[in-house]
């Protein structure tokens, strides 16, 4: 069962395992898929200023009534979220921390 380059069926090895009281594991560590560490996120500080410029943009398009709103007004609020957002993309690519 552990000839080089060969590996038993799922099957057979839980089996294997369940009878001798261990994991598949610890019979097979080759075997054994690597996991990946999860990424702790980085935590870019923002300026309350954009913080604040942020969220009022986002809460004036949350709030847009799309049925009534002129295509002006439409741009205007699109234009202040899309600089929001482009500000904050750029705050966060000076720090070096991939978006």
């Amino acid at each position: 069962m552990n000839e080089p380059g060969r590996r038993p069926y799922a099957r057979h090895a839980h089996a294997v395992a369940r009878i001798l009281g261990t994991t598949v594991w610890e019979l097979w560590p080759a075997r054994q898929p690597q996991e990946t560490a999860p990424q702790t996120p980085t935590v870019v500080p923002v300026p309350p200023v954009l913080l604040a410029a942020a969220r009022d943009a986002l809460s004036r398009v949350d709030n847009l009534d799309l049925g009534s709103a002129s295509p002006t007004a439409m741009a205007m609020h699109l234009g202040s979220l899309s600089s929001a957002l482009r500000t904050v993309l750029d705050l966060v690519d000076v720090s070096g921390v991939s978006a």
